[in-house]
C-alpha cells in the first residue's frame, strides 16, 4: 500500500526541522513559501493548505514546536491549532519550527511505517518479471506519482526498471504542464480542420508531390487550435498557404494560386483571395512584428480562418485523387 501523502508531508517537515534548526535553541526559520519548494518533489500537486494542516498536526501532538516572534519576548511557543486564518499565519514567515522530545521518536515510526510499504513494494517488483511497458506504467499509475518518485530515490526498483520508471515520471510531468484542450463541441467540430480531410489527404498518392510535410502541417496546426497556441496556429497557416501553390497548376504564389486558378469557380476563388489577405496579414503581424512596450495576445477569433481552410483542402483532394 502506498504511503499516506499527509505522512510523507510530516516526515519531510520533521527532517527540515532537525536537519536545519538552529544550534541556539531558536528553531527552523520557515514559512510556506520557504517550505513549500522543498517538500513539493515528494507530493504531487502539494497545496499551502497540505502543508498548514500538517503543521497544526505536528503541533497540535508535540511532534514539534511552533515558536512565533513576540516584540520585546522574542520567539516563544505558539499554538496555531485555533486560528481562523492559519495560511496567511504560516505565510508571513516570522515563525520558527522547534524539535521537541517527541520529534525522533514519531520521525522514527513514520519512517519505519514508509520503509515497510517499500519493502512489501520492493519484493513484489523484484519477484516480476520484466513487464511489458502498458502493464508497468498501469502498475506505476496504481502506485501513485508520489510513491513511484519516493521509490526510485530510495532505491526499490530493479536498475533493470529503473530508466522505464523514470520514463514514466518524466511523461506524467508533461501531462501536468500540458494545457487542457479546448473541446467546446464534440467530435470533429472542436478541430481547426476535420481530422476526416486529413485522412483523405493521408490516403492520396502522386508519382509529383511527397504529402508527408503538408499532412503533418495540418495535424500540428490541429494540435494548436485545440490547445490555445493562437501565435502558432497563425504561423502555420501562414506557412501552408506559401507551401502548397504549386499543386494548383504550378503556380509560384499562392496569391497566384487565389487570383488565377479558375478550377475550383467564382466561390472558391473569392474564398482564396479572403484567406490570402487575412492569413499573410496575420501571420506576418506575428511573426515579424517587433518587440513593443505593451501587447494584446491573439484570440481564436482572429486566427481561425477554418472555412477558408477546408474549402482549400477539399480542392487540393478533388484534384490529387
Amino acid at each position: 500500500m502506498a504511503t499516506p501523502r499527509h505522512q510523507i508531508i510530516e516526515q519531510e517537515l520533521l527532517r527540515l526541522t532537525l536537519d536545519h534548526g538552529d544550534s541556539d535553541g531558536q528553531g527552523y526559520g520557515a514559512s510556506l513559501p520557504i517550505l513549500k519548494p522543498l517538500v513539493q518533489p515528494l507530493v504531487q500537486d502539494l497545496t499551502d493548505r497540505d502543508l498548514t494542516d500538517a503543521l497544526i498536526r505536528l503541533d497540535r501532538d508535540e511532534h514539534l514546536a511552533i515558536l512565533k516572534w513576540i516584540p520585546g519576548r522574542g520567539f516563544v511557543r505558539f499554538r496555531v491549532s485555533g486560528m481562523t486564518t492559519p495560511v496567511e499565519f504560516f505565510n508571513q514567515g516570522d515563525f520558527r519550527l522547534q524539535p521537541t522530545p517527541d520529534t525522533d521518536p514519531y520521525l522514527a515510526q513514520i519512517t519505519a511505517l514508509t520503509r515497510t510499504d517499500q519493502k512489501a513494494v520492493k519484493t513484489s517488483w523484484m519477484n516480476s518479471t520484466i513487464l511489458p511497458q502498458p502493464e508497468l506504467y498501469e502498475q506505476l499509475d496504481a502506485l501513485g506519482l508520489d510513491y513511484v518518485k519516493q521509490g526510485l530515490t530510495t532505491g526499490y526498483f530493479s536498475s533493470r526498471d529503473c530508466k522505464r520508471v523514470m520514463e514514466w515520471i518524466l511523461m506524467k510531468a508533461k501531462e501536468a504542464v500540458l494545457p487542457p484542450k479546448k473541446h467546446t463541441h464534440s467530435g470533429e467540430a472542436s478541430s481547426f480542420i476535420a481530422v476526416s480531410r486529413i485522412e483523405e489527404l493521408r490516403q492520396i498518392s502522386s508519382p509529383d508531390f511527397d504529402f508527408q510535410k503538408l499532412v503533418r502541417l495540418w495535424e500540428e496546426l490541429n494540435s494548436s487550435f485545440e490547445h490555445g497556441n493562437y501565435y502558432a496556429t497563425a504561423m502555420l497557416t501562414r506557412g501552408i498557404i506559401d507551401h502548397i501553390p504549386p499543386l494548383f497548376d504550378s503556380h509560384k504564389t499562392f496569391a497566384g494560386v487565389a487570383n488565377n486558378y479558375s478550377g475550383g469557380g467564382k466561390s472558391f476563388k473569392e474564398a482564396m483571395q479572403h484567406l490570402d489577405g487575412l492569413a499573410r496579414k496575420v501571420g506576418d503581424g506575428h511573426l515579424h512584428m517587433h518587440i513593443r512596450k505593451s501587447e494584446t495576445l491573439p484570440t481564436m477569433q482572429q486566427v481561425s480562418c477554418a472555412q477558408q481552410i477546408d474549402l482549400l483542402l477539399s480542392e487540393i483532394i478533388r484534384i490529387m485523387k
